[in-house]
């Protein structure tokens, strides 16, 4: 399937912004991993790097919500379908890992953490960009609490827990080389979710 100009940009975009960082990458790098004249970057994208960290990240949304709902879809039950998804994630940091060092092998997605951090007191185009896609990710995480018949307040707060304890994983397994962490996390997202010994009955519907 033929790639046109803009995807370029973004997948280029993201793959320097998940290695380096977004401060770290400039335009003029991004042109030349891309391959591409300096006029037609700002065609597409007339902000420059701040509107294509913007698309970079919308496009990461849009695919880390499509793999959360497949697997989902495919699984018997909501549990099962988000310890897959957490197996996933660790099975791809591990193709990460292990060809790291031909990065341009591999292209990740940009970090929507790291990006957050390093630009949430900077550029508030793009930390409200950063929370719209936790937010979107929090939905689908909500949505499946919900089928598990819980209150909506406790799948909320469930949701949001999720959220926070992936991302944490994630930095661990990257920091540690490893994906214990993520496994773990799946291994013992049960106890998380057994409202019933953790909180009691009352958030039962």
């Amino acid at each position: 399937m033929k790639t046109n100009t803009k995807d370029i940009f973004i997948d280029t975009a993201s793959s320097l912004f998940a290695n380096q960082g977004y401060h770290a990458t400039g335009i003029s790098e991004i042109l030349k991993k891309s391959n591409a004249p300096k006029g037609s970057l700002y065609y597409y994208f007339p902000q420059g790097k701040e509107q294509l960290a913007q698309e970079a990240l919308q496009k990461t949304a849009e695919k880390i919500s499509t793999e959360i709902l497949d697997v989902l879809a495919k699984a018997s039950t909501p549990l099962e379908g988000l310890q897959q998804h957490l197996i996933y994630i660790a099975q791809k940091i591990e193709k990460y890992i292990a060809q790291k060092i031909e990065k341009d092998l591999f292209q990740p997605n940009v970090s929507i953490s790291l990006i957050a951090l390093e630009t949430f007191s900077s550029n508030e185009i793009i930390r409200l960009e950063c929370e719209r896609t936790f937010q979107q990710i929090q939905n689908i995480y909500k949505n499946s609490f919900l089928k598990m018949d819980l209150q909506e307040e406790y799948a909320d707060f469930l949701a949001m827990t999720m959220v926070m304890l992936t991302e944490g994983a994630i930095t661990l397994s990257l920091t540690k080389k490893n994906t214990q962490p993520l496994h773990q996390l799946a291994n013992n997202l049960p106890l998380l979710i057994n409202f019933n010994n953790l909180l009691g009955e009352n958030y039962a519907k």
